[in-house]
């Protein structure tokens, strides 16, 4: 918040809609697993991607200014967004480490000039590398983990002259009890569990000048059940999430 203040980031506009994708089942203390487990459910949901593609064109006016990065599950998910958007009048580009180190370094240029929209990744984007002009993060990856949280936010926050303020899209699914959205929520604004569910209510009252952040109906409602059930944990459960986590999983 330091930092939006001083006007050192570029402000964002955060949106989180309702993603009907059950994932229930996906087992989030163990990271690998847990991808594989989205991959499979993810990787090639025709519906989901018409739900992205939707609320993109939804939330954007003007598509020549757009310069976006996917954040996808694995290189499978990120081909397969790339596809999509591609045949849907969404110029895009599967960025991952399988892509020739040539097309990969020619990548931020294509998209900072506008040659590209749209550039669907996994892993690589997340840190080290610096693309200011990208003005739109879609979330395609759920994540629990507040770095990779930060880590993927942090992309669009570099200034540019080109830039007033970067539009993130995230997408929530139907998820079991016991996700930590608090952590991930307290990584992009520095709230409290608690904290963070008044200003819900309220509104996001506290936020620096040009950011918002804005929940669908459906979508609030599943973080507000999240963070209930979290409020709500047993000293067994607390027990063995430490147990996990000093396990490294």
């Amino acid at each position: 918040w330091d930092a939006l203040d001083q006007q050192l980031l570029a402000p964002f506009e955060y949106y989180a809609t309702p993603d009907e994708c059950d994932l229930r089942q996906v087992t989030w203390g163990r990271p690998q697993l847990a991808i594989q487990q989205l991959g499979n459910i993810l990787g090639a949901d025709h519906a989901r991607a018409r739900r992205v593609i939707d609320a993109l064109n939804r939330y954007v006016e003007n598509h020549s200014t757009v310069r976006a990065i996917a954040f996808c599950v694995d290189i499978a998910h990120a081909n397969f967004m790339a596809d999509r958007f591609n045949e849907t009048g969404w110029p895009a580009m599967a960025v991952t480490s399988q892509t020739a180190d040539e097309d990969r370094r020619q990548a931020p240029g294509r998209l900072a000039a506008g040659e590209l929209r749209i550039l669907c990744t996994c892993d690589l984007y997340n840190e080290g590398v610096d693309i200011p002009e990208a003005n739109t993060l879609l979330f395609l990856r759920p994540t629990q983990s507040p770095v990779v949280f930060a880590q993927q936010l942090g992309r669009g926050l570099r200034l540019a002259s080109s830039k007033d303020s970067c539009l993130v899209l995230d997408f929530v699914g139907r998820i079991a009890d016991g996700f930590r959205f608090d952590r991930i929520y307290q990584a992009m604004t520095g709230l409290s569990r608690k904290q963070f569910v008044i200003e819900m209510t309220t509104g996001f009252t506290s936020l620096p000048p040009g950011c918002h952040i804005q929940f669908d109906r459906v979508a609030r409602e599943r973080v507000l059940d999240a963070l209930r059930t979290v409020a709500n944990q047993t000293w067994r459960r607390l027990t063995s999430e430490l147990l996990a986590f000093a396990q490294g999983r």
